[in-house]
């Protein structure tokens, strides 16, 4: 619970000093709260592991995203994120195929299974392999079980028309248009306890698996 307690803090801090002056002068308290969150995702893979053998034995530190955000081409100057985020997947956070992300803010947590804005072959490459095995597609992202923890896939990033070479008529033809394959969990809650992760989301990222699987 503690662990969970100076990141939360941390980041709560961070959002009212979005500044490098700030940062510098709470370095330590920033490097705390990462350890702190290196012994989670150290937790949540070891769980995720027992159904997803691909993960076993990943070093948490190469699946955290760097906290520095890129703001040259932003209008928010804001030097740092103000979440810690990961993803677990075979060679961690560089991974570009598919994997499960993890998101830890104040006020809003969120989980998410799948491969978000996959390379162009890649995607075509999924989008052919849900046309064609269309029916055990439509099993995975149906069964009551995923629906229970998902409801569907995401449709936050999706094309207006459907891509060529896909015919209208799939059965599957508003899932060829997504961009991204992927399946969250949001959580409002302030402190994303670890007795949750245990026994919620390590459940929800069971049935992620069979969708990576795909």
């Amino acid at each position: 619970m503690m662990e969970q307690l100076a990141i939360m803090n941390f980041l709560s801090d961070l959002q009212k000093n979005n500044n490098r002056e700030w940062f510098i002068n709470h370095k330590p308290t920033y490097q705390k709260a990462l350890l702190d969150f290196e012994a989670i995702l150290s937790r949540i893979i070891s769980l995720v592991g027992i159904f997803d053998k691909e993960i076993v034995g990943l070093n948490p530190k190469a699946c955290i995203f760097r906290i520095y955000r890129d703001v040259r081409f932003s209008n928010d100057k804001s030097p740092y994120k103000t979440h810690f985020g990961a993803f677990i997947a075979p060679g961690g956070r560089k991974n570009s195929e598919g994997g499960y992300y993890i998101h830890i803010a104040p006020g809003e947590s969120m989980v998410a299974g799948g491969a978000w804005r996959p390379e162009p072959d890649h995607l075509k490459k999924i989008r052919r392999a849900i046309d064609y095995y269309h029916e055990e597609f439509l099993q995975i992202v149906g069964d009551k079980t995923f629906v229970q923890w998902f409801d569907n896939l995401s449709n936050e990033d999706r094309l207006v028309r459907l891509p060529a070479g896909f015919s209208a008529d799939s059965p599957v033809a508003n899932y060829l248009k997504l961009k991204a394959l992927r399946s969250d969990i949001v959580s409002p809650i302030t402190l994303f306890c670890l007795h949750i992760l245990r026994n919620r989301w390590w459940k929800g990222a069971a049935q992620c698996t069979r969708l990576l699987s795909f």
